[in-house]
């Protein structure tokens, strides 16, 4: 049986490695909780409403669509802008090279997530959801 071929120095080039900094940690704690507010606010923007299945987007629109042929075109338009978007994003199979492309969606969901928040705070709502008449609801209750 052949042995493995143990490196001498394995840990000794991960000696320079430092550990994050609290302002480090910070700031990747606020993007992922801005990012978390954005899927939870787009959540809630599709799926507050009374009817869910037909207020989703694709549903709706396809009545509209049989009426009105025009629309049709959008909705390829609309693919064609998704198609382009997704060639802009991935990386080409074979590349070792880190992109830093797919970071642009993690912070295009965190301005997402800034607009709910800050929509939140202004209005008590988000979608369907009145989260000030919840709360004198819930105050009114205890």
């Amino acid at each position: 049986m052949a042995q493995k071929k143990i490196e001498p120095n394995k840990y000794s080039k991960n000696a320079n490695i430092k550990a994050d900094t609290h302002t480090k940690t910070s700031v990747a704690l606020v993007g992922m909780f801005l990012m978390i507010s954005g899927m939870i606010g787009l959540a809630f923007e599709l799926f507050s409403h009374a009817d869910t299945l037909n207020n989703a987007w694709f549903i709706s629109q396809y009545e509209q669509t049989v009426a009105n042929p025009m629309r049709l075109g959008y909705l390829v338009a609309a693919y064609f802008v998704y198609w382009i978007i997704s060639k802009i994003f991935t990386v080409p199979q074979g590349t070792d090279k880190p992109s830093g492309k797919g970071n642009m969606l993690m912070y295009m969901m965190m301005v997402i997530g800034v607009y709910y928040l800050v929509r939140l705070f202004l209005t008590g709502s988000v979608g369907a959801v009145n989260f000030a008449d919840l709360y004198q609801k819930a105050m009114n209750h205890m």
